[in-house]
C-alpha cells in the first residue's frame, strides 16, 4: 500500500503554497526533507491562487500619477526612503486604498506568512507596476505564479537595487511593463479561477 493517505487518493486538493513540506504532509512528516525534495505532488494536489473581481480591475491608461510610491509600503526597510510611507494601514477605506494605488506608479509588496497576498493582486488591478522584495526567492510551485521580473513587474533586494531598476525605467519601458502587468491581473479574474477549479474537479 501507499504511505499517501486515502483523503489524497479520492480527493482534489489545492494549495497556494505547493513546496517540499506539502510532499512531507502527504507522508505525515515522516520522510526527510532531503528525499521530499526528490518526490513528484501528487496528482490530486494543485497549485492556486487567489484572485480578483474583474468589475474591480482599473486599466492604467484611465488613471493620472502624480507620484512614484504608494502610501502604505509594508517593507520596512523602504519607509525612510519613501516620503510620507507608512508600513501601518493608512486608510479609512477600500476606496481611499485604491485611490492611492491608482494615483502612484508603484506599489511595494513582499512576502508575508507565505507567498501569495492579495496585496499583489490589488496594486496591479488598480495599475501601478508591483516591486516585489525578493520574488527571486519565490518556489515556481508557490502562488503568485505568472510574475516575471523585468517584465510584468520588479524584483528587487533593496531601496538601492529598487531605486536603479526604477531610474532605468523610460517611459516606454515603464508603459509596456503596465500593459504587460494589466495582462497578469486580468487572466488572474475570480471567474478565471473558479472556472479554472470546476475544470479541475469535474473532470473525469
Amino acid at each position: 500500500q501507499s504511505f499517501f493517505p486515502r483523503l489524497h487518493k479520492k480527493h482534489h486538493y489545492f494549495k497556494r503554497e505547493l513546496t517540499y513540506r506539502s510532499i512531507q504532509s502527504c507522508f505525515y512528516m515522516l520522510i526527510p526533507r532531503f528525499i521530499a525534495k526528490n518526490l513528484k505532488f501528487h496528482n490530486n494536489l494543485h497549485p492556486i491562487s487567489f484572485a480578483f473581481p474583474s468589475e474591480k480591475i482599473m486599466h492604467h491608461k484611465d488613471l493620472i500619477k502624480s507620484k512614484l510610491f504608494t502610501k502604505h509600503v509594508v517593507d520596512e526597510g523602504l519607509i525612510d526612503f519613501i516620503p510620507g510611507a507608512m508600513s501601518s494601514y493608512a486608510f479609512q477605506n477600500e476606496a481611499e486604498y485604491f485611490h492611492d494605488i491608482q494615483i502612484s506608479k508603484f506599489g511595494i509588496t513582499t512576502k508575508r506568512s507565505g507567498w501569495d497576498c492579495l496585496r499583489h493582486y490589488e496594486i496591479a488591478a488598480n495599475g501601478a507596476i508591483i516591486c516585489f522584495k525578493n520574488l527571486h526567492l519565490k518556489p515556481s510551485s508557490c502562488a503568485p505564479h505568472g510574475l516575471v521580473a523585468g517584465v510584468n513587474c520588479i524584483s528587487y533586494v533593496d531601496y538601492n537595487d529598487l531605486n536603479t531598476q526604477i531610474t532605468e525605467l523610460n517611459s516606454n519601458l515603464y508603459n509596456a511593463m503596465l500593459e504587460k502587468s494589466y495582462a497578469w491581473i486580468t487572466s488572474k479574474t475570480s471567474e478565471k479561477l473558479a472556472r479554472e477549479v470546476l475544470a479541475v474537479t469535474t473532470k473525469s
